[in-house]
């Protein structure tokens, strides 16, 4: 089961010169999943970012997970459960605003066939067992290379499309336009996934909400989530080893 975190409504472009004012003009007290979307606030930011919220409107026919009961109980969950030792090794989106893309085709799909078909992952110059983000953002973006794409839409086309390998259409992220060969196409055809769902979520989010979230991490089921990026998000700080970010 493919699963999302989904969390607003897209606002008008606009040029920001104080975040706090533009967050307050933007908030709507009547809706409870109110949020911006991330890639607004770029000047603020040293890297870029990308992910665009979508109005309910685009969700609707998108089924909602539900999972069972039971684990509304904190007794049936692990106390800690962390899938990021097998998630495919980190790596920088540059200055393109894909990072859903990269969510969905590097991370989340490679997830995926790491452990669906034993893929191993390769690392530093070695691309193997990873996807290409070029290949979803070149198509789903919505606007230049800096604009962004919404979570869903890059999901819809590994669903319907499939996603190429990192190796047959390589990132680049000054490149926003170029199509897939042939050979990226026809290596691409069994790199599907047959559904996804989302999950439940209002801001602030609720008991149930994150009982669901914990229930699918904790039965191996990634959830690819957008949030505001906030000032810190740049310098995280980094403690016996561990990097915290501070708001």
């Amino acid at each position: 089961m493919k699963n999302f975190l989904r969390r607003g409504v897209t606002p008008d472009r606009t040029t920001v010169d104080n975040k706090v004012q533009y967050l307050n003009s933007v908030k709507d007290e009547n809706n409870p999943i109110d949020e911006i979307n991330s890639i607004e606030i770029d000047a603020f930011q040293k890297h870029a970012t990308g992910a665009l919220i979508p109005t309910e409107e685009m969700l609707i026919d998108i089924p909602m997970a539900m999972p069972p009961v039971s684990s509304y109980s904190s007794n049936d969950l692990p106390k800690s459960f962390d899938l990021s030792s097998y998630m495919p090794p980190v790596r920088d989106q540059g200055q393109q605003g894909s990072c859903a893309s990269w969510a969905v085709g590097y991370y989340l799909k490679g997830y995926h066939e790491h452990i669906d078909k034993d893929i191993d992952y390769g690392t530093g110059n070695d691309y193997d067992g990873v996807y290409s983000p070029t290949f979803l953002y070149n198509i789903v973006k919505i606007g230049d290379c800096n604009d962004g794409s919404y979570i869903y839409a890059n999901l819809e086309r590994v669903q319907n499309i499939r996603i190429a390998t990192w190796k047959d259409m390589p990132y680049n992220d000054k490149d926003c336009s170029s199509k897939p060969s042939s050979t990226a196409l026809n290596n691409s055809k069994c790199a599907r996934i047959l559904k996804y769902d989302r999950v439940r979520i209002h801001q602030p989010i609720e008991f149930v909400e994150m009982q669901d979230i914990k229930y699918y991490i904790s039965h191996g089921n990634p959830i690819v989530i957008g949030i505001l990026v906030y000032d810190g998000f740049d310098n995280p700080q980094k403690i016996n080893g561990e990097y915290f970010y501070k708001d």
